[in-house]
């Protein structure tokens, strides 16, 4: 019976209904705004991506914008540096991504 109560709980929410709603958390919506910006060359390739600036730039903190690299990372638009090491990575822009000769 508690199951059926916490659904209507859970139902009475505003956006519970909403399939357009984007739930994602901040660091992937952040992750997929700088992979625009990367696409458009606002990051050109190469260039590194500075973490304090974006989360000053985006009101977030450091955590989100990191995740928000991982994402970037996993799919391919950077990757991971390390220039001092204990500090921590960076993260480089790779995009436009390099064509496989198989293709």
């Amino acid at each position: 019976m508690q199951d059926s109560s916490n659904m209507k709980e859970l139902l009475s929410e505003p956006y519970a209904l909403d399939l357009s709603a984007d739930h994602a958390p901040k660091s992937i919506k952040l992750g997929r705004i700088l992979r625009v910006r990367i696409q458009r060359g606002e990051f050109p390739n190469g260039s590194l991506l500075d973490r304090k600036a974006i989360a000053t730039e985006y009101g977030v903190c450091p955590n989100t914008v990191s995740g928000a690299f991982a994402a970037l990372s996993y799919h391919g638009y950077a990757k991971p540096v390390v220039e001092k090491p204990h500090f921590g990575y960076r993260f480089r822009v790779v995009y436009p991504h390099k064509k496989s000769s198989a293709s």
